[in-house]
């Protein structure tokens, strides 16, 4: 073995001296690419044979070869003497290839990483990389990849019918692999003429090998992008249509399709034929188990409203509304996304439909309207300016049914008495009662805000003896206490560290072992106050924080704070 590399670093000691010489390089680098040479040999020569040893030696001159060519192009440097180091590098990484596959003759990745090295230097191989192709074929023929691989060459370098045999090759041992049929359309739409018996005679071995629409879809897609004639695009519809009846899928496309068709060619498409798509696509999927229906009209909905935003031009809204609108005409069930979009599509007074859909999806209790579909509803009427005695039942009816954990709700709720002007500081209050009440995912989301409208209607007073009341009740709430603080720190800094202290050790009882915040605030407040023994009252918080604080993540998590703040 150290015979074999020691004869290796001595063939390439002649172009190591060039490189040396050149200028380019200086001998510190040398000496480190002249190492990594060596270490890498060793590696390939050790009697236990890796193919990632392989790969690293080849990676690594590869990069070689990089850095050469940009630092020669940096300078100008031209001689046919550096061109010819950078040849003897790239037969060193075939030779390393060659080894290689002399040891791994059956490895994919490492056949297809040699076929990709003399793709990029072909100029150099190309009379192997003719050698290789066979090998490949002759090895892989179970992977059907490898022969759109070789037909992508065989293309890129203006070799159209032999892609095409290749590919013919490939279709004959894997018939169903559909990429193979598609690529060899696409070669053809290039020719000129184009053989349109050969891309029918392909659509043919399609449907007679029983491939998925999805291919025909795809197909499609090609011809229309490639302006095929009409009459193949209108041969693919009808083959999807007669061979793949039970596919939703298909039903889909072709309706998308028509909606596609008919808005290009008329962007404010007219309501009927908006409701003709949908109707169409609707009848068709009575040939689709009635199962996979559901899914099928989602994906559809999906599809039709893939570029529409609530903060979309007015025009795409219109026409989103219209869709959704179309959609109920046809029978095609919504799910709470789509309502969603609707919901905010609707311009106030253009809702009535969808304020029928929503009253009576919430109205159906057996069903169990979700806590959403509640939320939407009432966000709907507050958009549509809607009588505030149908927002407030409406909101109460969804306390009492099904949205007591929905945080939204009483957010939205508050929002619309504020617009609305109907709720006065007693029934302001009442609502944040009602939310402490509800549920400990509302009471934990509402309970800092109930504090931050006490304090901004009856002060410091009201504050401190709202907090009182509601800090040690369950759900505890980290967020309560920060605003609280922050309440007193607002306040004269007389009396600061009696006034903290009360918030402070609740908020200690509660999430001193689980959190970092308190013991940092406890620091900020020793320092503001800055007493005689500011120090000590430091170092005292901080070692009762890592006394307290569970684990060592957050041990680990106070001291990096802790050193920014001190």
């Amino acid at each position: 073995m150290a015979d074999d590399v020691q004869r290796r670093m001595e063939q390439i000691a002649p172009s190591i001296r060039v490189m040396k010489d050149s200028a380019l390089f200086n001998q510190e680098e040398v000496n480190l690419i002249v190492s990594r040479l060596k270490s890498l040999e060793c590696r390939m020569a050790t009697g236990l044979k890796d193919v990632k040893h392989f790969q690293a030696a080849i990676g690594y001159e590869v990069g070689l070869v990089s850095e050469l060519i940009k630092r020669r192009l940096a300078v100008q440097h031209s001689s046919k003497q550096m061109t010819n180091l950078e040849f003897v590098f790239l037969k060193r990484i075939r030779l390393h290839y060659r080894t290689g596959l002399d040891y791994f003759p059956t490895d994919y990745n490492f056949n297809m990483e040699y076929f990709s090295f003399l793709s990029n230097y072909k100029e150099h191989f190309k009379s192997f990389i003719v050698i290789h192709i066979r090998n490949l074929l002759a090895r892989f023929s179970h992977v059907p990849l490898v022969y759109i691989r070789i037909a992508n060459w065989y293309h890129e370098n203006d070799l159209m019918q032999d892609a095409q045999k290749v590919l013919l090759r490939g279709q004959s041992r894997h018939p169903k692999f559909g990429a193979l049929y598609i690529d060899f359309m696409k070669l053809e739409l290039e020719n000129t003429p184009v053989n349109e018996k050969k891309i029918l005679l392909c659509l043919d071995m399609m449907v007679e090998n029983k491939l998925p629409s999805m291919d025909f879809q795809v197909a499609y897609g090609w011809f229309k992008q490639k302006r095929a004639s009409p009459g193949l695009q209108d041969y693919v519809i009808e083959q999807m249509k007669t061979h793949h009846k039970q596919d939703g899928a298909m039903w889909a496309f072709i309706a998308l399709r028509s909606f596609i068709i008919y808005t290009k060619n008329e962007p404010r498409i007219s309501m009927p034929k908006l409701q003709k798509v949908l109707a169409d696509f609707k009848c068709n999927l009575a040939e689709v188990p009635s199962k996979k229906q559901p899914e099928f009209c989602r994906q559809f909905v999906d599809a039709l409203l893939v570029d529409f935003s609530p903060d979309g031009k007015a025009s795409m809204k219109r026409l989103g509304v219209k869709i959704l609108e179309a959609a109920v005409a046809a029978n095609i069930p919504l799910t709470e996304d789509h309502l969603e979009k609707w919901v905010f599509f609707c311009e106030e007074g253009d809702g009535d439909l969808l304020t029928m859909q929503l009253k009576s999806l919430v109205s159906d209790l057996e069903k169990q309207p979700s806590e959403k579909l509640w939320y939407l509803y009432v966000v709907h009427l507050i958009r549509q300016d809607a009588e505030w005695s149908e927002i407030e039942s409406a909101f109460n009816t969804a306390l009492l049914n099904r949205a007591p954990n929905y945080v939204k709700l009483f957010d939205i709720y508050l929002k619309a008495g504020d617009l609305y002007d109907k709720l006065t500081p007693a029934k302001r209050r009442q609502i944040f009662e009602t939310s402490l009440k509800t549920s400990k995912l509302v009471a934990l989301h509402m309970k800092p805000r109930y504090l931050l409208y006490i304090l901004a209607t009856e002060g410091i007073a009201g504050a401190r003896n709202l907090y009182a009341r509601i800090s040690a009740t369950d759900p505890p709430s980290e967020e309560l206490h920060e605003e609280m603080l922050n309440a007193e720190l607002q306040q004269p800094l007389e009396g600061l560290q009696v006034r903290a202290k009360p918030v402070l050790n609740t908020w200690m009882k509660q999430f001193g072992s689980t959190g970092c915040r308190v013991h940092l605030r406890k620091v900020e407040i020793a320092r503001i106050i800055s007493g005689p023994d500011v120090n000590e009252q430091i170092r005292a918080i901080f070692e009762h924080a890592m006394a307290s604080l569970r684990t060592q993540e957050l041990r680990e998590e106070f001291k990096e704070k802790y050193q920014e703040i001190c």
